[in-house]
């Protein structure tokens, strides 16, 4: 038992170490390049396309870092009385409009979660890419596929039931 519990803590000390390691990876080029900019760029009046590459990279990063760091960009977005106007005005774009991830992963957890046969009950139109895009989901257009129902023998103005149209 004191094994298992062992490994157990080793396993989640190794996934949280490689973790911080990818996040410090991330930030390295900013790292890097900020006291460049700020030392260098800055003083001769050169700054700005770093600057612009910086903010680029940040939001960039950030989307990278997973749902957490964009759901805390996003609520930083929002609050103008906490954080400088410019860095509310770059986080704004992760409102409504994160990179979306590609198909293959929106039909691996179509796969996972509504079985291999999902395609027999609903279309999905991904020749556009998504309609939205945010931290934790994609939204496609899309419809249910209605099964052939027995429609004969039904009194005139008499519906059939079932469920309607759209997919988000």
């Amino acid at each position: 038992v004191a094994l298992a519990s062992y490994l157990a803590w080793l396993r989640r000390a190794l996934r949280a170490g490689a973790r911080a390691g990818h996040l410090t990876w991330l930030a390295a080029p900013l790292a890097a390049a900020w006291p460049v900019h700020a030392l260098v760029l800055r003083p001769l009046g050169k700054g700005e396309a770093l600057e612009e590459w910086a903010w680029e990279f940040i939001t960039s990063a950030i989307e990278r870092s997973g749902p957490t760091f964009i759901k805390l960009a996003q609520w930083a977005g929002t609050r103008e009385d906490l954080f400088p106007v410019e860095l509310t005005k770059k986080f704004a774009r992760l409102q409504d409009s994160t990179r979306p991830h590609a198909w293959a992963h929106t039909e691996a957890a179509l796969d996972r979660e509504l079985g291999p046969g999902w395609r027999s009950k609903l279309e999905v139109d991904q020749s556009a890419g998504p309609i939205g895009s945010g931290c934790i989901a994609q939204v496609y257009r899309g419809k249910l596929r209605r099964k052939k129902r027995e429609s004969q023998g039904r009194r005139k103005g008499e519906a059939a039931a079932g469920t309607g149209g759209g997919v988000a």
